[in-house]
């Protein structure tokens, strides 16, 4: 369900875009800088993404829009973040008497000076908020009630965006609650670049799914543990940075996306790869079924990419990466395509400290004898897919 709300605070009267998809679990307000409004599609890019994992969310407009038309002339209003957070806890306030919304936990998504007037709500009314997530924001702004907020607080800024990464870490060293810095590689401010905003949109997500619905606290909780102790067991020794690998797609130990399926276009999905450490020349990436009837199934093995992009776009072969068999015979991506239920799909990436020196239309048991000597670490990815 969509529609567009109308929400009165005295004589003045401000527009959202409220959005509830089917057992919806928790709702995020959506609180946009200046120059931007509830139709902004990096917004509604990310707003599209928490739909998925049944968030609903409502984008507002804190200003009228004769306040916007003042504020595009005289930027009375962009830097009022006092009086943008008054609007704001007014919207929150809104959500809890609304009989659509009243019984969601609340979650703040805050962009620019937005981000402060979030932080601000969330420090004022911490029994309302649950969590906070900054895209590209300036927490600086909040001023006095950094220090009390209680929520967690997630900030994402752009590696390229070097002056909002010091006001953040500023910010950050004058909170006292949970918070989190994720530093997204290549995005500069408004996260333009191929991939980046999928980056933005799957970290949000994650950030925010466990703190909503504590349903499914039990579910992310066995997760997040299944991944510390996978990532725990590839560190072959102390010091050794901790190397991941997630997707922009989709969740760890979540539902794969049909696209990347046999029921969709089988294309691979994008991947992201963080921490690689250092002496890696090149990697290697298996992708297993081991739920298969006849054993361990392999959809995907492909060796020698280059470590350094730390994204692969879906559908695209990985940088200067050699494909080789996989068990349907092919020297290509095959995506999930189970006879019957629900089965996992591991993603296994490896470090490795030389180039291979493999024949092309080599296989798994190929690849894996080759590595024996030269993984450094590995990291994995779980998803999960079963035929509609």
């Amino acid at each position: 369900m969509e529609k567009e709300i109308e929400i009165r605070m005295g004589k003045a009267a401000v527009q959202g875009t409220l959005s509830i998809p089917s057992k919806a679990v928790g709702i995020v307000l959506f609180v946009h800088g200046s120059g931007s409004s509830r139709f902004s599609p990096r917004e509604r890019f990310v707003a599209t993404q928490l739909h998925k994992a049944h968030l609903a969310t409502l984008i507002i407009d804190l200003l009228t829009p004769q306040e916007e038309a003042i504020d595009s002339i005289t930027a009375e209003f962009r830097f009022n973040i006092s009086f943008l957070a008054k609007r704001l806890i007014q919207t929150v306030t809104w959500l809890k008497k609304n009989p659509l919304t009243k019984h969601l936990r609340i979650g703040l998504f805050g962009a620019s000076t937005g981000a402060a007037a979030a932080l601000i709500a969330a420090a004022q009314r911490p029994h309302d908020i649950t969590s906070v997530v900054s895209r590209g924001g300036r927490p600086d702004l909040a001023g006095e009630s950094l220090s009390i907020i209680k929520a967690p607080v997630l900030l994402i800024v752009g590696s390229e965006d070097s002056d909002v990464i010091k006001l953040n870490k500023q910010a950050m060293a004058r909170m006292k609650c949970p918070v989190q810095l994720e530093i997204i590689p290549y995005a500069t401010h408004l996260f333009e670049e191929p991939g980046t905003l999928a980056q933005v949109a799957t970290l949000t997500t994650q950030w925010f799914l466990p703190k909503l619905d504590f349903s499914l606290r039990d579910l992310v909780s066995s997760a997040i543990i299944m991944t510390t102790l996978l990532l725990l067991a590839s560190c072959t020794q102390a010091g050794t940075p901790v190397m991941t690998i997630s997707s922009p797609a989709f969740l760890h130990a979540s539902d794969i996306p049909t696209p990347y399926t046999c029921q969709g276009d089988d294309i691979s999905p994008p991947l992201r790869i963080s921490k690689i450490p250092q002496g890696t020349k090149t990697l290697a990436l298996i992708v297993d079924d081991p739920d298969a009837p006849r054993g361990t199934w392999t959809h995907w093995i492909v060796w020698n990419i280059d470590p350094f992009p730390s994204i692969i776009p879906e559908g695209e072969i990985p940088k200067e990466g050699t494909q080789g068999l996989n068990d349907f015979g092919t020297p290509t991506w095959r995506g999930p395509c189970p006879p019957s239920g629900k089965h996992r799909y591991v993603f296994k990436l490896y470090a490795l400290d030389t180039t291979l020196e493999l024949p092309l239309n080599s296989a798994k048991a190929d690849l894996e004898n080759a590595m024996k000597e030269h993984t450094i670490t590995s990291a994995e990815l779980i998803g999960l897919y079963q035929k509609q």
